[in-house]
């Protein structure tokens, strides 16, 4: 016998919800903050919408999202501004919707149903709403909306969620949560590995026709009355295909996605599927794959682990390999030569095997030569030393393979102490 429909004014609380209702009750106030904890952390978010985007060709089109508004400066992002917490920390994180009901799903944290922000689960934001949710291992999530979340995911409603891992008690320059970018520390199975540099590279293809359509396009019964009332979510054409926000060809050269890094130094890819193709990502160089959806791969028991019965592995330079929606996977790259080397995503449609080529992206990592290698051979040694010698006491114009380590122009002994640091390398 089927359970009855009660209309939303009839819920009073949510088992009453999710025993009898086949509807979304919504919320309009905050949890009293005092009976769940004190937060280690604070985030707030509000909702974003008529935003126009700048695409290569001179169009615009249009994106939502979840703005910072404690952040006057950068605040207002696409995608929306990276959460980042240090591992163990309570976090409270209250939602302000604008343009109707919305939620924040914290994609990976597994919260209880209250916190978790899946709508048909839970309720929606109508007003005001603070979720709570643990830290409880650190790596590479991300956060969006769950409300009609095929549209509005498409529409821009993600970001980055990091979960930074605390530094060894050694360390005196850094602290948990990192300066995206780097330098930082990241877990390699059961140990903490310092990275020197950081990309957060989510991909992503945007099809014009749905960043035209109402938020509540698609929610109703189906199927429709009218067939001019279907939006068609069936039907998914991207033709602009992009990096963390910034459209190809432009990913080629914007600096916030070029990844660069020195010989010897180790970089942090933090790579996050957020489209509706499957993308194939191909690197240039070897890179060891350490975590996966948020999980570290490869540890043997730390508590509050995941993965006792996995390992890092490397992913071989030029052998693809391909995430679907939501998946994501970190890679730490540790470049022995100089040089620039290309990075492709191809995006191909995810409704058939082989699916049909939709577009892709490049990219590059610019590997610069270590400090001290003045001869750009990837080692710091005799011949460096000699190359400085000759030139020692240059006091303007001179380049890195005249001895000028730290680029100010001149040899000195400025350019003697990086040499000696490095020497052996």
């Amino acid at each position: 016998m089927p359970l009855p429909i009660i209309p939303r004014g009839d819920i009073h609380d949510p088992v009453h919800f999710e025993q009898f209702s086949a509807e979304v009750p919504t919320f309009s106030q905050d949890f009293p903050l005092d009976a769940i904890g004190t937060p280690d952390v604070y985030v707030e978010r509000q909702m974003y919408h008529g935003h126009d985007i700048r695409l290569p060709d001179g169009g615009e089109i249009e994106v939502w999202g979840f703005e910072d508004p404690d952040d006057d400066r950068n605040g207002l992002q696409f995608p929306s501004k990276p959460i980042r917490v240090a591992e163990g920390s309570l976090v409270h994180g209250r939602l302000k919707p604008r343009h109707g009901p919305h939620t924040i799903h914290w994609h990976g944290i597994e919260p209880m149903s209250s916190s978790d922000g899946v709508g048909k689960l839970s309720f929606e934001v109508e007003d005001t709403y603070v979720y709570q949710w643990l830290a409880a291992e650190a790596g590479t999530y991300f956060y969006h909306c769950h409300r009609n979340t095929t549209l509005h995911f498409e529409m821009g409603m993600y970001g980055a969620l990091i979960i930074d891992p605390h530094p060894p008690a050694a360390e005196t320059d850094l602290a948990a949560p990192y300066v995206t970018g780097g330098p930082g520390y990241v877990r390699r199975g059961d140990d903490l590995v310092r990275y020197d540099v950081e990309r957060i590279w989510v991909a992503d293809e945007m099809d014009p026709r749905w960043h035209e359509l109402d938020k509540d396009s698609g929610i109703g019964d189906l199927p429709f009355d009218d067939p001019d009332d279907d939006p068609g979510l069936n039907i998914f054409q991207p033709e602009h295909f992009l990096i963390t926000g910034v459209f190809h060809p432009l990913t080629r050269t914007d600096p916030r996605i070029v990844a660069r890094a020195k010989v010897g130094q180790k970089l942090l890819l933090r790579i996050i599927c957020a489209g509706y193709t499957y993308h194939r990502w191909t690197l240039p160089l070897d890179a060891e794959v350490i975590a996966m959806d948020g999980r570290t791969l490869g540890t043997t028991g730390r508590p509050g682990a995941h993965s006792p019965y996995s390992y890092p592995f490397v992913q071989p330079a030029g052998t693809p390999f391909e995430l679907s929606s939501a998946r994501r996977w970190d890679l730490l790259i540790t470049p022995t030569e100089a040089g620039t080397f290309p990075v492709t995503v191809e995006m191909f449609d995810i409704c058939s095997r082989p699916g049909d080529f939709r577009g892709s992206c490049e990219t590059f990592i610019i590997v610069d030569p270590a400090d001290g290698d003045a001869d750009g051979d990837g080692d710091v040694d005799l011949d460096d030393f000699s190359t400085l010698k000759n030139h020692y006491g240059t006091p303007s114009g001179a380049t890195r393979a005249q001895g000028d380590f730290d680029g100010d122009g001149d040899v000195d002994l400025d350019d003697f102490a990086i040499l000696k640091q490095t020497f052996g390398t």
